[in-house]
């Protein structure tokens, strides 16, 4: 056999065999990185719930006192928290994204290597990709939901 016809066969062969897989240590590294981020924002979001509470008392009370300095400082706060609001939405959105777009590679694989070679567990580990990317795909329209009403708030004050 003649080296054009045996370099023929390997290239027709590459789509077939199956692509690296992220180790699993590497997928279960992923996994807790995104766990570690969401427990972050989850933090986040409490920290800014009291700080709005406490905007909303200097408002109230500058409001009580007729002090209008202090009313146009707590509305600049908020403006101010708003606008970080944003760019956190937009962050998370594009966090979102990439989640999905990984998910999405990981279950092709998985059914890929499920086809090329099906061993056992190969149906749950494609089960289980497929319940992330739908986990994921969820978590990037409540991304975009919430960037969305940031936006409106934003545009209407």
């Amino acid at each position: 056999m003649t080296r054009l016809p045996l370099a023929a066969v390997a290239l027709a062969m590459l789509p077939a065999l199956p692509r690296a897989q992220p180790a699993p240590g590497a997928e279960r590294a992923q996994d807790r990185m995104e766990l570690r981020q969401d427990r972050r924002e989850l933090a986040d979001d409490w920290r800014d719930v009291a700080w709005a509470e406490r905007l909303l008392a200097r408002f109230d009370d500058a409001r009580a006192r007729r002090d209008g300095r202090g009313v146009r400082a707590a509305e600049k706060d908020a403006l101010r928290v708003l606008d970080r609001e944003l760019q956190e939405a937009r962050a998370e959105v594009a966090r979102s994204g990439g989640e999905v777009r990984r998910d999405g590679r990981e279950l092709r694989e998985e059914r890929r290597e499920a086809w090329v070679d099906p061993g056992p567990g190969d149906r749950r580990d494609v089960r289980d990709d497929r319940r992330d990317l739908r986990d994921d795909r969820r978590d990037l329209r409540d991304d975009r939901r919430d960037l969305a009403r940031v936006k409106a708030i934003r545009k209407d004050l």
